[in-house]
């Protein structure tokens, strides 16, 4: 640019020179005048005086030459500070040239506008470097601007430089990558120092941004016209609390037959005198008025009066929004009828509802989806002990008994209201006051529109009335199926030992006969066995003879001891005392068994009517037959317990999985297995008392059961049983 151009400086420093010089000029002749003079008034002597006159000479020298050199040393100092300066200048200047948002220009006043200088912020605003714009390049200036622009440019730009006025235009340009951008121009014009020619200097900066957002902004104001005009809301424009424009939509809305019945009106002279809630229409439209104002933006219900009269209902939003810098009031009116009604109807309904909900006598609770509550009815409360705010911003914890028990029913309710749907199930939940109390609950979700669920609603039905039947009833019940079981095992019992007894009957007088036909035969072949043995040492025949005549002998000697009688003392006696000691006697048999007795005694058992000592051997027996067979990892149980006639004795024998097969053989006096004789002599013994031994396998048991009669029940003939003694015949 021209004050960037060194030659302005020269001047300055041709000033200097010649003050310079005339300062030395008139320091050298005021001493030389002066000297002189006082030489000549002083020294008469002329060959002193001419001494004096060299010595004055080389005097003004050497004051010449210092004088000389302190002025030229400041002289250059200045000069040097004034390069520094001007230099700092250039950078600086430079600098904030290289740095400003757009391109500063020198360029002649021909036709091609031929630039002089261009800053570097010519690159990001042409594409082109300076090299390429300054002087006689391949792009002048002129070729920059867009054609369609460039007479404007280029008339408007001579105007300005011959009234020598600054210049400001706003034209396109052609980049270098092809894009159109559009620029604004500041300059004027200026006189070369060296000539008359005309140069335009000036700053040219990228404005594509603010003129794209000008042109987006004429757009946006053509699209809001259009859709004020073309809305179906009535859409109004209103200047501080008055009406100055509005669309076709407001009109008729309003019934009115143009927009000038609305216009340059306040809001309240279109509403009835007072709003729903009492308020002067005046006072509060203007406060809603000033509260657009303040928030920006404001939404509320309102009743506009139309011009036949009628009242109706309207949705109003004020939005402020800037028009010529002014604060307007863009307002939309939304008639609400319908949904004023629809509203009314579902308050209605809603208040139906509530009523049917607290007037039912389920508790009916509404949660959250977080399981907070929201409303109960009065049964609800009345059920658990709560009121209403006690409930409040409580979970359904609180009807629960623990966290533990509020989990489980999550984890069973939950997962199938959201996926399945209803359901109905029984829980046990608590009062305020700690009490539990079994509830049938019907539990299901409410959901939105979308889906979503909004809440849950539970109606819990009290069932402890009806909790408190079932278990009567079943008790009943499961008393009818053990006195069905009683009756059945005592004539299941009954019907074995009839059959037993004829049985033992028929065999006890068979084998009598046989046993007293056989012995003297069976001693003869014994002893001539023993004669031929010992004639014959190695014959196996005789061994076998041998073997069998004394198998056949221990037979008839079990015979014998089975069909003994046996005397017998029956009395009162406690049961759980015979059983106690019978315990005792057998606890070291036990231990050498590792064997291991639990005694399950009712300690209320009534006394029964036996003989203690023959009860006592018949529990040693069953208890010893046991230890036999059970699985001594697990404990023999004995059980006592009775009915209305009956006291019964069982025994819970543990076995891995065995069972026998035929377990009427256990009471066959004529097995050889040595315990069987007792246990069939245990069932004779028992039957003579009038009590009766039976048999029965379980799963992994099997059971001995042994029934006595009670003290005191009649015999089939009525009289009461007394001491007896039991015949071998049975």
């Amino acid at each position: 640019m021209y004050f960037l151009n060194h030659s302005n400086w020269q001047p300055k420093h041709n000033v200097t020179a010649v003050k310079i010089a005339l300062v030395y000029a008139l320091m050298g002749g005021s001493w030389i005048v002066l000297s002189d003079w006082l030489l000549t008034v002083l020294v008469p002597d002329p060959v002193l005086f001419n001494r004096l006159q060299t010595l004055k000479g080389w005097l003004y020298v050497a004051t010449s030459a210092v004088i000389l050199y302190v002025l030229v040393r400041i002289s250059v100092r200045s000069y040097r500070q004034s390069e520094d300066a001007l230099q700092e200048s250039r950078r600086v200047l430079t600098t904030l040239l290289s740095n400003l948002p757009g391109m500063a220009y020198r360029c002649r006043c021909d036709d091609e506008m031929t630039l002089e200088y261009v800053s570097e912020g010519c690159l990001a605003l042409t594409g082109y470097t300076a090299s390429q714009l300054v002087g006689e390049s391949e792009i002048s200036c002129a070729q920059l601007i867009h054609p369609e622009d460039r007479a404007y440019v280029q008339e408007e730009r001579r105007k300005a430089l011959q009234r020598q006025i600054p210049y400001r235009l706003v034209y396109r340009i052609n980049h270098a990558l092809g894009e159109k951008r559009w620029v604004m121009d500041h300059g004027r014009g200026t006189t070369h120092s060296e000539g008359q020619a005309i140069i335009a200097e000036g700053f040219i900066s990228d404005i594509t941004e603010r003129k794209l957002a000008e042109d987006a902004l004429q757009a946006s104001e053509r699209k809001f016209r259009s859709l004020f005009e073309n809305s179906a809301d009535a859409n109004l424009l209103m200047s501080g609390n008055i009406f100055i424009d509005c669309n076709p939509a407001a009109v008729k809305m309003m019934h009115c037959t143009d927009k000038d019945q609305l216009l340059s009106l306040h809001p309240a002279q279109l509403s009835p005198e007072r709003q729903p809630d009492g308020r002067l229409s005046t006072d509060k439209a203007n406060e809603m008025i000033a509260r657009a104002l303040k928030k920006g933006s404001l939404r509320f219900r309102w009743v506009h009066r139309r011009a036949d009269g009628q009242n109706f209902p309207v949705e109003v939003l004020l939005t402020v929004i800037p028009i010529n810098d002014k604060p307007m009031i863009y307002t939309v009116w939304r008639d609400i009828t319908e949904r004023v009604k629809a509203e009314e109807a579902l308050k209605e309904s809603e208040e139906r509802y509530r009523t049917l909900v607290e007037s039912a006598s389920d508790a009916i609770l509404l949660v959250d989806p977080q399981r907070y509550i929201l409303s109960s009815n009065r049964a609800f409360l009345d059920l658990f002990g709560y009121t209403r705010e006690e409930l409040t911003g409580k979970t359904a914890r609180i009807i629960h008994q623990s966290d533990e028990n509020y989990e489980a029913f999550v984890r069973k309710a939950y997962p199938i209201l959201h996926t399945q749907g209803p359901l109905r199930f029984e829980w046990e939940l608590v009062r305020k006051d700690g009490t539990r109390i079994p509830v049938e609950g019907t539990y299901s979700a409410i959901r939105a529109s979308d889906g979503s669920i909004r809440a849950y609603v539970a109606i819990l039905r009290d069932i402890s009335a009806r909790k408190r039947s079932e278990e009567e009833l079943k008790a009943y019940r499961d008393r009818l199926e053990d006195m069905v079981k009683e009756r059945t095992r005592d004539l299941e019992a009954a019907q074995k030992a009839l059959v037993q007894k004829e049985k033992l009957k028929t065999l006890g007088a068979i084998t009598a006969e046989v046993a007293h036909e056989f012995r003297n035969p069976l001693m003869a072949i014994g002893g001539f066995a023993k004669r031929l043995q010992k004639k014959l040492p190695e014959s196996r025949e005789a061994e076998i003879i041998l073997k069998e005549a004394h198998r056949l002998e221990i037979l008839l000697e079990r015979i014998d001891h089975y069909l003994k009688p046996i005397q017998t003392q029956p009395r009162e006696c406690m049961v759980n005392t015979v059983i106690t000691e019978c315990v005792e006697l057998f606890s070291p048999e036990l231990a050498s068994e590792k064997a291991h007795l639990q005694l399950e005694l009712d300690p209320g058992l009534s006394p029964a009517y036996v003989d203690p000592d023959i009860l006592s051997q018949v529990f040693s027996t069953v208890i010893t037959h046991s230890l036999k067979i059970m699985d001594k990892t697990r404990p023999l149980k004995m059980k006592t317990y009775e009915t209305e006639e009956n006291i019964y004795i069982d025994f819970w024998n543990p076995v891995h999985g065995q069972k026998i097969k035929d377990a009427e053989a256990l009471f066959m006096p004529f097995e050889e297995a040595g315990a069987d004789i007792e246990i069939s002599r245990s069932y004779r013994l028992l039957k003579d008392m009038g009590g009766v031994l039976s048999f029965y396998q379980e799963p992994d048991h099997v059971v001995f059961s042994i029934s006595l009669r009670k003290a005191g029940a009649v015999d089939e003939e009525g009289e009461v049983k007394e001491g007896k003694e039991a015949e071998s015949n049975g």
